[in-house]
């Protein structure tokens, strides 16, 4: 008799849990489709949480280095006195700069006066730092297409920001780099240089 009243007593305690467990569940879904909002909220928010764990984590320089990559055998500047072998994309604007050399897209690719664009401080990506230092004869070796281009620096001088008379059309072959000068947000720094012709002597 002891036993069978232990027996009911568990059965009893055992059916109160499951009840108390089914009745908990009912009111979570119940009140989850009465408020789809909280529940797209708290969804949101671990959505949000994981992108800006990407961010965070994300390397700006990797995606940088591979975008370059996929460009650089067809279009890139080279300038071997200051280790330079950059990409170049179209165009001028900040993204552009921020992950490669820049093309003034008002002048050729290739044939005529090439004017290129870069950044030389404050960015990640500073193609330009060290063109300052670059002195008449050095060379820079231009690609675009398969085709291949020298040049040797013939001028190097500070240019107003409104002067884009170093980027007019001219009747050989040129390539001008232009960047900006520090603390001189008015002036710019412009460095030309004129096909290399070899001598037929």
């Amino acid at each position: 008799m002891y036993t069978n009243r232990g027996i009911n007593m568990l059965s009893f305690i055992i059916t109160i849990s499951l009840f108390v467990t089914i009745q908990y569940c009912i009111n979570f879904f119940q009140n989850t489709l009465q408020n789809p909002n909280v529940a797209i909220s708290e969804v949101s928010e671990v959505n949000n949480y994981i992108n800006d764990t990407i961010d965070e984590e994300t390397n700006v320089e990797e995606i940088v280095e591979e975008q370059e990559q996929t460009n650089i055998d067809f279009w890139k500047v080279e300038i071997p006195k200051i280790n330079l072998v950059a990409a170049v994309n179209e165009g001028t604007t900040g993204d552009i700069l921020f992950k490669s050399v820049g093309h003034f897209d008002q002048t050729p690719k290739f044939d005529g006066n090439v004017g290129l664009a870069g950044h030389n401080r404050g960015y990640n990506m500073n193609f330009f730092e060290k063109i300052k230092n670059l002195d008449v004869g050095d060379k820079i070796i231009y690609m675009y297409e398969g085709k291949s281009r020298e040049y040797e620096v013939e001028k190097l001088v500070i240019i107003k920001e409104t002067d884009w008379s170093y980027l007019e059309t001219t009747n050989d072959n040129r390539v001008t780099l232009i960047t900006c000068v520090k603390d001189s947000p008015e002036y710019r720094l412009c460095v030309q240089g004129k096909e290399i012709i070899e001598s037929l002597d």
